[in-house]
């Protein structure tokens, strides 16, 4: 019996699932991830860091980033630095950054291009 286009989308989508879960686990090794998860937030993945990160992973998953706004998602990469930190906290003008869930990841796969 032949599966219906729905049926093969939907597992060629499952497919695409798994493997990005297990390119950011093998990226990351040190902990289980989940499609919701947010890079920057959950799994501690920040400017240069991400940076690579989703230079490995547009090679890999042949995704272009070229429409891609980093500075939306991720901040610039810096040791901590305590009083900084508490200006952005205080601050109201701080920019608040957009959450990159690892579920973006599979769609930008899934299209090619984010």
């Amino acid at each position: 019996m032949k599966s219906s286009g729905t049926e093969q989308s939907r597992q060629n989508r499952s497919d695409l699932e798994r493997k990005v879960v297990a390119f950011l686990e093998g990226e990351i090794c040190d902990r289980r991830v989940d499609l919701d998860m947010d890079i920057r937030r959950d799994l501690g993945i920040d400017g240069d860091d991400a940076a690579d990160l989703l230079q490995r992973f547009s090679d890999t998953f042949g995704v272009d980033f070229g429409g891609f706004r980093f500075s939306d998602y991720f901040g610039p990469e810096a040791g901590f630095e305590p009083i900084t930190w508490l200006l952005s906290k205080l601050s109201r003008s701080a920019k608040r950054l957009e959450p990159f869930k690892v579920r973006a990841l599979v769609d930008a796969a899934e299209r090619g291009c984010f």
